[in-house]
C-alpha cells in the first residue's frame, strides 16, 4: 500500500507569498517615486510655458497678463495647461507676476511655483526669479 502523501507542504505555499511581498517592497516605493519625477516634470512645463507665453504677452502689451484662456487678447494669454494640472496666476501687473501650478493623483500631491520681475511671489514660488521650484 502507498502512504505517500501528495500535496503542499506549508513552506511550499508561504515561499511564493514572501518573494512577491519582497518584490513590491521594493518596486512600489520606485513606481512612487517616478510618479512625483513625472508630476513635476509636468507642472515644470507647464510654467515654463506659462512664462514664455508672460514674456509675449508683455512685449506686446507692456503688461503681464492677469488670467489665460485659448485665444489671445488683451489682457489673457493663449496659455492651456496640461490635462489635470491646476494653474493659477497668483499676482501680474507692469512691475512682474507669480504662478502656482498643483496637481494630485495616486494618493501624491506635487506644487510648483514661479516669478518674475518685483518682489510678491504667491506660497509656493520659487526663491530665484524666473525658475521653477517645486514642494
Amino acid at each position: 500500500m502507498n502512504t505517500a502523501r501528495r500535496g503542499f507542504t506549508s513552506h511550499n505555499t508561504w515561499m511564493p507569498v514572501i518573494i512577491v511581498g519582497l518584490l513590491m517592497a521594493i518596486a512600489i516605493p520606485n513606481l512612487l517615486k517616478t510618479g512625483r519625477r513625472a508630476m513635476q516634470r509636468g507642472l515644470t512645463r507647464d510654467l515654463e510655458q506659462l512664462s514664455a507665453a508672460q514674456g509675449e504677452h508683455y512685449r506686446r502689451f507692456r503688461t503681464y497678463a492677469s488670467t489665460f484662456r485659448e485665444g489671445a487678447e488683451r489682457g489673457m494669454l493663449a496659455f492651456t495647461p496640461r490635462g489635470g494640472n491646476d494653474v493659477r496666476i497668483a499676482r501680474a501687473d507692469s512691475g512682474g507676476w507669480s504662478a502656482i501650478a498643483s496637481r494630485r493623483a495616486y494618493g501624491l500631491q506635487m506644487l510648483c511655483g514661479i516669478e518674475e520681475g518685483a518682489e510678491g511671489a504667491a506660497a509656493g514660488a520659487a526663491a530665484m526669479p524666473g525658475t521653477v521650484s517645486c514642494r
